[in-house]
Formats: C-alpha cells, sequence, structure tokens
C-alpha cells in the first residue's frame, strides 16, 4: 500500500495553494493528479484528486463538480 507521509501531504498542499488559479474549461485534458477548486473569492474550498488512469483532471471536475 502506498501512503502519503504528512510531510509529502503538506507539500503538496502547498503546491496548491500556491498555484495560479485558472478557470475549470483549463483543466488539463491529458494529465491526471490533485487540484484544488476556489470559491468566487479565492478561497480553497475543496481538494480532490482523479479515481482511475482514464479520468483526466478535465473529466474529474467537469463530470463531478459542474455536471
Amino acid at each position: 500500500m502506498n501512503r502519503i507521509t504528512s510531510l509529502e501531504a503538506q507539500e503538496h498542499l502547498a503546491m496548491l495553494l500556491d498555484a495560479k488559479p485558472a478557470p475549470t474549461p483549463d483543466a488539463p485534458r491529458d494529465r491526471r493528479g490533485l487540484y484544488g477548486l476556489i470559491d468566487h473569492v479565492g478561497d480553497l474550498r475543496y481538494v480532490g484528486s482523479t479515481n482511475s488512469k482514464s479520468q483526466t483532471l478535465y473529466k474529474r471536475i467537469h463530470c463531478r463538480h459542474r455536471s
């Protein structure tokens, strides 16, 4: 089982918090990974990840959160 240490989790969260926000239609259609969704004032409201090898960031965001 692959476990993430708390240090790795903190590093990933820091990367999400430092990332420049982008409109959801601009989400990568060829990559998987972690993502954060922000509200209209720029506050991080949700952190998620893709589930399977066939699920891209774009599919995950638009099929789960925007449908």
